[in-house]
């Protein structure tokens, strides 16, 4: 894999999630914990493995992505507060 991305904006960014940094996976490879790459450790965490999304590597014009497959998986938890406005890009 090459080198980890830059963002252009990162003032105010209080969570940076990347499949290909920072994933933490159990034996089946479904994802644990996900390391928060902003720098404010607001890092993603999944102990319910019933409730984990799996990470696929090179699934994405050869990077890895993590799967969140629907109704039955696929959920991991962070500690951030909600502030006005809240982003998500997936």
């Amino acid at each position: 894999m090459g080198a980890a991305q830059s963002l252009p904006v990162t003032q105010g960014l209080q969570l940076w999630l990347e499949a290909d940094a920072g994933v933490t996976t159990n034996t089946a490879g479904l994802v644990t914990a996900w390391a928060d790459q902003s720098g404010q450790g607001n890092n993603a965490v999944q102990s319910d493995p019933t409730q984990a999304p799996s990470l696929v590597q090179g699934a994405l014009n050869r990077h890895a992505v993590v799967n969140f497959p629907g109704v039955t998986r696929g959920s991991l938890m962070s500690p951030i507060r909600r502030a006005s406005p809240t982003w998500w890009t997936m």
